[in-house]
């Protein structure tokens, strides 16, 4: 339900939605008055501004409430083992394969979650990678990388704790093995909390980046682009998935969500199964 204080005009949706643009590429619909409202009120409540335009005023002074609202209009949704074929794929094929090309020396093996919202995408990959690795008695120095918009949200991705219900989808055995449960049961909910167990812990590293904007060094060996692209209009979508895929190492993989279209051939990849492609090879 929409809380009834909070008011929002069309030219103060306009305007959220301009600095969605501005700061991260998104493409948000300002007709959707509702959806800014939702996402605009708890920020409202919290930030102690009066209204909208209170708040929009602040945000041409100060880049952290811009943030904050970049944030707020931000979606994040995730879990363990989303969308499970790309991890069945990794297990049984991707791993082994991607292990038989030439890789450069003295670089680890890398995973990139390009939008990692709280890391669950991460962490799922990095426990199908450390079974491929103990299961096949091979040495493979790897490393996680996620990056967002966010940097609330990558604090919690990097804090790597999470409640029993945001787990649920990890396989029971795999969470003997990869979470380390509370000892006691949260006190105000009663129920336990799991962390990320320390030898992916130590492996991964978070940090802020546009996807429209230079991210840094990122070199790749899989790299995540799943349920994101829907935000971006035609041509920064195709911005997005070419900076996407200039950080791949030939031969690597780029797994995109299962909604969404690709021409593969015009990103010089190849598509080997449902949103699974393959970077070609010089």
């Amino acid at each position: 339900m929409i809380p009834p204080a909070i008011d929002l005009s069309p030219d103060q949706a306009a305007a959220l939605a301009r600095l969605a643009r501005r700061r991260a590429g998104l493409s948000l619909d300002p007709a959707k008055l509702d959806f800014f409202r939702t996402r605009i009120a708890r920020l409202l409540r919290e930030s102690g501004a009066r209204d909208c335009a209170d708040l929009l005023s602040a945000a041409e002074r100060s880049d952290a409430t811009a943030a904050r609202i970049l944030d707020a209009l931000t979606t994040h949704t995730t879990a363990f083992f989303r969308e499970a074929r790309h991890y069945d794929w990794l297990a049984s094929e991707g791993f082994a394969r991607l292990s038989r090309r030439p890789l450069s020396t003295g670089a680890p093996f890398t995973i990139w979650s390009a939008a990692c919202s709280t890391g669950a995408e991460l962490w799922s990959a990095g426990m199908i990678l450390l079974d491929f690795a103990e299961s096949t008695g091979r040495s493979l120095p790897f490393a996680l990388l996620g990056t967002d918009v966010s940097a609330r949200i990558l604090k919690v991705a990097e804090g790597a704790t999470y409640t029993e219900d945001e787990v649920a989808g990890v396989p029971a055995e795999m969470r003997a093995r990869r979470l380390l449960r509370s000892r006691s049961p949260h006190p105000s909910s009663g129920r336990h909390v799991y962390r990320i167990s320390r030898d992916l812990r130590r492996v991964a590293a978070f940090r802020r980046a546009n996807l429209l904007e230079s991210a840094g060094e990122i070199s790749a060996d899989v790299a995540f682009l799943r349920n994101v692209l829907i935000y971006f209009d035609p041509p920064d979508r195709e911005r997005a998935v070419r900076a996407v895929v200039a950080r791949l190492r030939p031969g690597g993989v780029l797994l995109t969500g299962h909604s969404e279209t690709l021409d593969a051939r015009a990103y010089g990849l190849e598509p080997v199964a449902p949103s699974i492609f393959l970077k070609a090879t010089p």
